[in-house]
């Protein structure tokens, strides 16, 4: 055991300093990205990777293949993205919510309302006097949306530091499903600036022209979004485009069969692509920037989209951003500081800091990259679909546990061999919800998903249960080090096991893409002090204070855990840091019979601030595209500027206190002081039946307590 702790040890520091992100390629990182003359954005709402994979747009897909691919997630504030809020978060470089009923009201100051002029509508909603030549009426009713949140956003970030510098950002499109009602013109909400105005462009019923076999009756005119193109395609502009006629289409489908339903988008996707062919015409993507985004899903969907990007400082390829460190994924928020990023703009405090870059080059053929990314966009899909019912069933499992533990211990001894069974199996699911990324879940359901991960956990716990016949508690020591060494591996590796599995993350909730989320850490660091009792407790003689060859082991054992969980190229985790180096230190100081006295905690508390401090430097040092979160928040912390970041970590941690599954926290410690004297003093006798018990459980209380403090979504 102390040879495969030390030779875990010179693993973890091997693959630990110096390696690429988790997830990452291992490529050089990526050079300073060349100045763009223009950027053109195309908006393509509710286009996916399987839309394009059936239909396969010609001139989109000569794009797609020079250019860089990825799946864009465009989680905003709510779980599904509205076209408002994915419009504005586009605009603003940072998540935002929307007012749905005036969120669509961007017109021309020309144009004829039934409720009055614009200008004079927009003038007494706002108190300022239009310049330009398109407003958003719903400006205000979204600021007060967003007020409360604490994103730090504002609409109209990326806008107004283009025109800071000179330059201007136009927009062309108009989702209306009748002229004359302006109540689909999301797409504006992205070129607004703070005030709400948007300096060039057309977004009114000229662009829309009659066809019968189009949504609606009605679709975009070419000929004059040609024209309003080729107006504002000059030097330093930046224009949105959006494929309006998508949007239409989509809508249809709630009024349609299934199958004309998709004949409408095929056919929109068609024309949106003939049109985009004419303006690619006048792009020189020597000089010129091209993205394609999609800030939208189909229906009232969560799942991912499209994002491809060609051009000045792009290559053929994989694409990934600072927030992913992914290859093959971006955020909707990214899209904003790759813009600015891409004219030498220093991107606003208000929008996020992570521009869009070259991943690994892939000389493999577009269509297999498609089909690659349409099946992750599956298993992403499905991973959500199962997160829910394979979380509450192992909940279930567990209280079922408890209730038979509570159960045996009073009155129903012969139960024994049923708890422990059943223990047994709550602890394998979770290596089991790991692995199975191992399989392709794409083609699973959420019944399929379920009864492999407890299926197969059961068989784990099966295996092992003969281990007793040696020892009482190797049983689930084994299946400790096993998941243990599940985690280590797997981040060591590229943190494949950690996106799309059940307690891993998601790119549709886009919470986290590379690293440990809490549910891995929370496993890994519990896992870890269990473990360490465990040999301990195998290794030291009666009740004596643990040898220090043996403190010396299982120290070396918590420093790879503590690598492998905050090293910003493993599993960058700073709220695990936090907590699991006190947790790690008072159960060292308990296997040495050390009284943990005020002076200690200060002592710890300083030594596991010197350490996020260091990991958060080495984060720093690297390149901004690079970076984790800790070195985005340690910059923010020395400019002054983490309040928000913080707010919102208290927000979401008071949050949790609604969930009902909190509420079993208080319950089970008020259960666990009374096995303390009632029945038969059961931890009392746990207590001097297994020594390092006590280590164990206050070290884990520590850990507990911590996390939930530090780590939103903590319970």
């Amino acid at each position: 055991m102390a040879a495969l702790l030390i030779v875990a040890v010179g693993c973890g520091f091997a693959t630990g300093f110096g390696a690429p992100p988790a997830g990452a390629s291992r490529s050089a990182a990526p050079s300073a990205t060349p100045r763009a003359r223009r950027v053109l954005i195309i908006a393509a709402p509710r286009l996916s990777w399987d839309a394009v994979q059936r239909w396969q747009p010609p001139n989109l897909m000569r794009l797609f293949a020079h250019g860089s691919v990825a799946m864009l997630s465009i989680r905003a504030d709510g779980p599904v993205t509205t076209s408002g809020e994915g419009y504005l978060t586009l605009g603003a470089g940072n998540r935002m919510a929307t007012d749905e009923s005036v969120d669509g009201r961007v017109v021309g100051v020309d144009e004829h309302l039934p409720t009055g002029a614009p200008a004079a509508l927009y003038r007494r909603a706002t108190g300022i006097r239009p310049t330009a030549p398109i407003v958003a009426l719903g400006l205000p009713a979204i600021q007060r949306v967003n007020k409360p949140l604490s994103y730090g956003a504002t609409a109209g970030t990326l806008a107004s530091a283009l025109e800071a510098h000179g330059r201007s950002m136009a927009v062309i499109g108009n989702a209306d499903r009748v002229p004359g009602r302006s109540v689909a013109r999301h797409v504006g909400l992205a070129a607004i600036d703070r005030s709400g105005q948007v300096a060039a462009g057309l977004v009114g019923d000229a662009l829309l022209t009659p066809d019968d076999d189009a949504p609606y009756g009605y679709r975009m005119d070419a000929d004059v979004a040609q024209a309003a193109f080729a107006r504002e395609w000059r030097d330093d502009a930046t224009v949105l485009v959006e494929l309006s006629d998508l949007e239409r289409a989509d809508s249809a489908r709630a009024t349609s069969t299934p199958g004309q339903g998709d004949a409408l988008f095929g056919a929109a996707l068609d024309r949106s692509d003939r049109m985009i062919g004419r303006m690619l015409r006048d792009v020189d993507l020597t000089r010129d920037l091209v993205m394609v985004v999609a800030p939208t899903s189909t229906g009232h969907t969560s799942a991912v989209t499209v994002f491809a990007a060609d051009g000045v400082g792009m290559r053929t390829g994989w694409a990934r951003s600072a927030s992913t460190r992914r290859d093959g994924y971006v955020e909707l928020t990214d899209v904003a500081s790759t813009v600015l990023r891409s004219f030498g703009i220093a991107v606003p405090e208000a929008a996020n800091d992570t521009p869009i870059v070259n991943g690994a080059s892939d000389s493999t053929p577009l269509a297999e990259r498609i089909t690659d990314m349409v099946r992750d966009g599956r298993r992403a899909q499905v991973r959500d679909a199962s997160f829910g019912p394979i979380a509450v069933a192992f909940i279930f499992l567990l209280v079922l546990d408890l209730c038979l533990a509570i159960a045996c211990l009073s009155r129903f001894p012969r139960l024994a061999p049923a708890v422990r069974g059943l223990a047994l199996v709550v602890l394998a699911s979770l290596p089991m919800s790991y692995l199975i990324g191992l399989l392709p879940t794409y083609r699973f359901g959420t019944p399929s998903m379920m009864a492999i991960v407890f299926g197969s956990a059961t068989v784990v716990s099966a295996a092992v249960a003969w281990l007793r016949r040696v020892h009482v508690g190797l049983p689930p020591f084994a299946i400790m080090l096993f998941l243990w060494s599940v985690l280590v591996v797997d981040i060591s590796t590229g943190g494949h096991l950690q996106i799309d599995t059940p307690f891993g993350y998601s790119p549709i909730v886009a919470g986290r893409f590379a690293g440990f989320g809490n549910q891995a850490f929370s496993i890994l660091a519990l896992a870890a002090l269990m473990v360490a009792a465990s040999f301990i407790e195998r290794r030291s003689a009666g009740g004596d204070p643990a040898e220090t060859k043996l403190i010396a082991i299982v120290g070396a054992f918590f420093v790879v855990t503590l690598v492998a969980d905050g090293h910003p190229s493993l599993g960058s985790d700073v709220g695990g840091v936090l907590a699991f180096l006190p947790a790690a230190a008072v159960a060292m100081l308990l296997f040495r019979r050390i009284r943990i006295r005020a002076r200690l905690i200060a002592a710890i508390t300083l030594v596991s601030i010197a350490v996020i401090s260091a990991f958060a430097a080495l984060d720093m040092s690297r390149p901004t595209e690079s970076q984790t979160h800790l070195g985005r928040f340690a910059s923010k912390l020395i400019h002054g500027q983490s309040g928000e970041v913080l707010t919102r970590k208290v927000h979401a941690n008071l949050s949790v206190f609604t969930n009902i599954w909190t509420w079993f926290i208080p319950v089970a410690m008020i259960y666990f002081a009374y096995l303390t004297w009632r029945p038969n003093r059961t931890f009392s006798r746990l207590r001097a039946t297994h020594r390092e018990f006590h280590a164990f459980e206050v070290s884990a209380l520590t850990l507990g307590v911590l996390a939930m403090l530090l780590n939103d979504s903590g319970v």
